[in-house]
């Protein structure tokens, strides 16, 4: 088992491409697309125009 910090290296590595995905898969395994899937969804929600939200 490897801690956040590892996972967050590792996955960094992998995302600027200088770990190819089979390594990055067998050192994350299923995080790999858990990781993947939250930083969309983050992406998608900086997206979002929160001018609607805000009441006067």
């Amino acid at each position: 088992m490897t801690s956040l910090s590892d996972d967050i290296e590792v996955y960094e590595l992998y995302s600027r491409g200088e770990m190819d995905e089979e390594t990055a898969r067998a050192l994350l395994g299923e995080k790999i697309d858990r990781v993947a899937e939250e930083r969309d969804a983050f992406e998608a929600a900086a997206d979002r125009d929160t001018s609607r939200f805000l009441s006067e």
